[in-house]
């Protein structure tokens, strides 16, 4: 939370740096048939090292590759609905979520076009939006 408090910016290269491992992990287990759902599940550590059916710990990626290079781990058995089923975000909240940015982006091009005051608060969040939406897309 600190670095998109303080600096925003580098939430986009920390997004751009989570891409790029899914889609390495995309090529390496192409044959098993794992989709950039599972890769972003795996590497959101949502993979554990279970013990007699009770989860000890989650494994990073690193660790995953090397228990199942090994034969100490069986492939994972979830589907990409699964995995999405489990998001909390639905098409609602997302549509809810742009019209009101939408419509916060829309007033300050006005505001500006008509040369009204727009606070820096108000710069500052549409600079946010940018970013945000960024990350969104």
């Amino acid at each position: 939370m600190g670095y998109v408090l303080l600096v925003p910016e580098m939430v986009i290269l920390w997004v751009a740096h989570q891409y790029c491992g899914a889609k390495e992990i995309v090529d390496k287990y192409k044959d098993l048939r794992w989709s950039r759902t599972h890769a972003f599940f795996l590497l959101m550590g949502c993979s554990q090292l279970p013990e007699i059916g009770v989860p000890i710990r989650t494994l990073t990626v690193k660790e995953f590759d090397e228990l199942y290079s090994a034969g100490r781990i069986n492939w994972p058995k979830i589907t990409k609905e699964e995995i999405e089923d489990k998001s909390k975000a639905d098409a609602f909240t997302k549509g809810v979520v742009l019209m009101q940015t939408g419509w916060f982006v829309l007033q300050c091009i006005t505001r500006g076009a008509y040369k009204l005051a727009v606070t820096e608060l108000e710069v500052v969040t549409l600079a946010l939006a940018a970013l945000t939406a960024v990350i969104y897309a």
